[in-house]
């Protein structure tokens, strides 16, 4: 069996790191002293392999990046929260720093924002969306589908993967009664609100 580890070394601690390709890219710690270091591509590391190698030093050694502990339900309720989208396969490493990247985002977010409503609207999660509405004695449904894959035709919807966030309150099992529901109102003729409303984005005085 074929050897596809992608090999490089931390340049601060020298370690030799094992990867496997689907690393690629992606920023972790190293094993071996904690500093942030990036997977080089297959194609970055083969290059890298072939310059003069620097003799051995005592105390270097080889670690493998594989197995890696999988995701704690608490990150991945952190994670969900945060409205970020992840594989069940995820790894804690991966999944810490996702959570890490969207708090800093949603910081940089706020700090931009113009307004009021802006800064509000920039800390607000999707999941946080579904909570205020069930503070407001509110049940209900948010269907979020990626408006670049969406791209205002209704043809793309096929392509479009639909992420469906529900109040806590509903039960299991009742979202496909209760959009239902809402199809039998739309195939009634009652029309649907769309229209965005209006506000002030200008600071108070």
């Amino acid at each position: 069996m074929p050897d596809d580890l992608i090999r490089f070394k931390c340049k601060k601690c020298k370690n030799t790191i094992k990867a496997k390709p689907k690393y690629a890219g992606k920023k972790i710690a190293c094993p071996g002293c904690e500093a942030p270091i990036r997977v080089p591509s297959p194609e970055n590391a083969t290059e890298q392999a072939s310059e003069k190698k620097p003799k051995k030093e005592p105390g270097n050694s080889t670690v493998i990046l594989r197995n890696a502990p999988s995701a704690t339900e608490s990150q991945k309720r952190e994670a969900t929260k945060l409205g970020i989208q992840f594989n069940d396969s995820i790894t804690a490493r991966e999944l810490s720093e996702l959570i890490e990247w969207e708090k800093k985002n949603r910081a940089k977010r706020i700090k931009q924002a113009q307004n009021k409503l802006e800064a509000m609207l920039a800390e607000l999660t999707p999941m946080e969306f579904m909570e205020e509405m069930l503070l407001r004695r509110k049940t209900g449904v948010l269907i979020l589908i990626d408006s670049d894959e969406f791209a205002g035709d209704v043809d793309n919807l096929p392509q479009c993967s639909a992420k469906i966030l529900a109040t806590d309150d509903l039960p299991p099992g009742s979202l496909p009664a209760l959009l239902q529901h809402a199809l039998a109102q739309l195939h009634a003729g009652e029309e649907v609100p769309h229209r965005r409303r209006q506000y002030n984005l200008e600071d108070d005085d």
